[in-house]
């Protein structure tokens, strides 16, 4: 997120918070991370319709305990255990894939849209689903037929907004329509108040960046008496429905 909107580490991904903190010290091969942890366990998410202005409380069965790092994100955990210096030097990004050729026995034979190639003994393709199902990248010999089951699978478009506003006016965790709200500096050492929203399955992923801003403080001026259009003071968007 631009330094600019916040004071501290906030990570701009569709998963900025997470269940198990040594969960991902165990996937990096250590006992335990050098970050600090907040934990979050909310007992009821608020339900708020934008058309009545009212909001009643869903309790959620034991709560659900979310944890994020307070000084860092989960991008940073993925350079520093993950995604390390010398990966990322034998890393070739901004080159799309156009073809993977894996017909014999010799050689993969990978071709970007800029005509350059490569060649492996073993290849492994992950993309979003979306990728194979739209036909983007040319496989000889074609797929197998499973592969043709993509066309029936959803992927819920995600849309990220965060939003500073002068003063917190908003509860910590609540829904309106289908977009779930969450205080963004929850545990974290900041003066700002940023809100933010879970960014897998919004409705606003048609929408331009202002339709979007637009729509977010409609919503939120409608459940809190216009308290929201009146101490915004900055927003920042991340749709990757455009990308």
């Amino acid at each position: 997120v631009p330094l600019g909107l916040v004071d501290v580490p906030l990570h701009k991904g569709a998963a900025f918070q997470f269940y198990d903190a040594q969960g991902l010290a165990e996937f990096a091969g250590i006992e335990t991370l050098r970050y600090q942890t907040v934990i979050y366990e909310p007992d009821t998410l608020l339900l708020c319709n934008p058309d009545t202005g009212n909001c009643v409380p869903d309790n959620i069965p034991g709560g659900d305990a979310f944890v994020k790092f307070r000084d860092a994100t989960l991008h940073t955990y993925l350079e520093d255990y993950i995604y390390t210096s010398d990966l990322q030097n034998r890393t070739i990004t901004s080159s799309p894939v156009k073809s993977v050729n894996y017909e014999g026995s010799d050689k993969v034979v990978v071709t970007t849209e800029a005509n350059a190639v490569y060649e492996a003994n073993n290849v492994i393709v992950a993309v979003p689903a979306t990728v194979i199902r739209d036909g983007d990248i040319d496989f000889t010999p074609g797929l197998p037929a499973v592969f043709n089951t993509l066309d029936s699978v959803v992927v819920s478009p995600g849309v990220r907004i965060f939003l500073e506003f002068s003063e917190k006016f908003y509860d910590d965790y609540f829904e309106i329509g289908s977009t779930i709200y969450v205080n963004a500096m929850i545990g974290q050492d900041s003066t700002k108040h940023v809100l933010t929203n879970i960014g897998v399955g919004n409705p606003w992923f048609n929408l331009d960046n202002q339709q979007i801003y637009d729509a977010a403080i409609a919503d939120l001026d409608a459940i809190y008496s216009g308290r929201a259009s009146a101490t915004v003071k900055q927003h920042y968007i991340q749709n990757w429905s455009k990308e």
